[in-house]
């Protein structure tokens, strides 16, 4: 019988617990033996791995969940709320990500999401573009590359991409996702002051003017990202599952790790502006928190001054970013009353580790170089980190590429940007 993820959790569970054991018992001042802390070392990589193969398998259950879907109008795999009755009237419909939350709506398709194109588009990914008439081929051609040119992707094509991405990405799951069907610059309001003018007084007091507030205009355009997957011409052909889907499942994969990257890390010139990047723009030095934390480790000391730098407004919404290095790191700290600091979480959870109250995330893309004055860490209101998305998607199949190894390639180009719009909601753990 197939292990479930919930059983890989309850597993790590246990490697922690085996590792906190040896740690109680066999630390001195904190400090483990050579071979104790190797036998420690050993035991919480392979918590780690149990921690990603759990999540692996929680992505096939659902992805198994929905073989049995209509193979030509395969729906993204949480069906969403129809956010109001449009499509009674036969309109076409595309799933589309609500501002502040991850739920999806259904909104009217435009010229993109329209039955004969999305039959159009979908012939195109199953056989290629011999399979499209003149007009057919002409409507959904976007430039004339040398190989034969891009198609733009149906809406609904590049709507259940985008939510396969944002199944398999934390921050996209936690931030404000805006869509837009054309990849032009989207206005997004920053604020840098808040106003300071009420106060206390009779109704015939005069206000006193506002010279506090302050807003900023931010420009978020969504930048392209291309890439190529190869799939198998025998996997294409098969019945139980639609050429859309597989090619949505493996652009996402691929795609996932380079967003993450970006979102994390990014430069903000033509690609999002990273959480762990100093920035006005973003998230300034201001917003570092060293103190009590050494040059090569974290401390507990320095994870609550990290928590107690957020509002309680914040607080209430935060989480933490860290390496499984730093996870490591972490699993050994305890409060004064020798608790420890680290709750690791079950199913019921959500699966989340806890630290300080707060729900705790992994990522390999997390900076993990344990050196003085670097980034190692983060705690933040997630929902302050905008991501704007394109609908108008690029497709290339290559057909004679791959063909000695009965394969066929798609080449796309997916349009996102990103950057943070609220400095104060996050505080970076940095060492001293």
């Amino acid at each position: 019988m197939a292990v479930t993820a919930k059983e890989l959790r309850e597993r790590r569970a246990k490697l922690i617990a085996d590792a906190r054991k040896i740690n109680d018992e066999k630390a001195v001042d904190g400090v483990l033996g050579g071979e104790d802390q190797a036998h420690f070392d050993k035991i919480m990589e392979q918590a780690g791995a149990l921690a990603q193969q759990a999540k692996q398998i929680e992505l096939l259950e659902q992805a198994e969940a929905s073989l049995g879907d209509p193979i030509n109008d395969p729906p993204p795999r949480n069906a969403p709320r129809e956010r109001n009755r449009g499509g009674d009237d036969g309109a076409e419909m595309v799933a589309v990500r609500a501002p502040r939350g991850v739920e999806y709506v259904q909104e009217r398709a435009g010229e993109r999401g329209q039955k004969n194109y999305r039959e159009a588009f979908r012939r195109f990914l199953a056989s290629g573009a011999s399979a499209l008439n003149d007009g057919e081929y002409a409507a959904l051609r976007s430039s004339d590359d040398s190989q034969g040119g891009y198609l733009v992707a149906s809406e609904q094509f590049a709507g259940g991409l985008l939510k396969t991405l944002d199944d398999v990405l934390y921050i996209r799951q936690w931030a404000t996702v805006y869509t837009v069907r054309q990849s032009k610059s989207l206005g997004i309001r920053t604020r840098h002051a808040k106003m300071s003018t009420f106060a206390w007084g009779n109704e015939l007091e005069a206000p006193t003017a506002d010279t506090a507030l302050k807003f900023g205009k931010r420009s978020l355009t969504p930048h392209p990202m291309t890439g190529e997957i190869v799939v198998s011409r025998d996997l294409m052909n098969m019945a139980v599952m639609s050429p859309e889907m597989i090619v949505q499942e493996e652009m996402a994969r691929n795609a996932g790790e380079v967003m993450e990257d970006a979102y994390l890390l990014g430069s903000g010139a033509s690609q999002p502006l990273g959480l762990f990047v100093a920035s006005d723009d973003g998230i300034p030095t201001s917003r570092d928190v060293s103190t009590d934390n050494t040059s090569s480790a974290i401390t507990a000391d320095g994870l609550k001054n990290c928590y107690w730098s957020l509002k309680a407004g914040h607080r209430q919404n935060a989480r933490w970013m860290f390496h499984r290095d730093a996870m490591k790191m972490i699993s050994k700290l305890k409060h004064g009353d020798g608790h420890y600091m680290l709750q690791v979480g079950l199913a019921q959870d959500g699966g989340f580790d806890r630290l300080l109250g707060l729900p705790v995330a992994e990522s390999e893309r997390v900076p993990n170089t344990f050196t003085s004055g670097l980034y190692v860490g983060l705690l933040g209101d997630f929902r302050h980190y905008t991501i704007v998305d394109g609908l108008d998607m690029d497709m290339q199949r290559l057909d004679e590429l791959h063909a000695r190894t009965n394969q066929v390639g798609f080449i796309g180009r997916l349009k996102t940007d990103g950057a943070p719009t609220l400095s104060e909601a996050f505080a970076r753990v940095k060492l001293g």
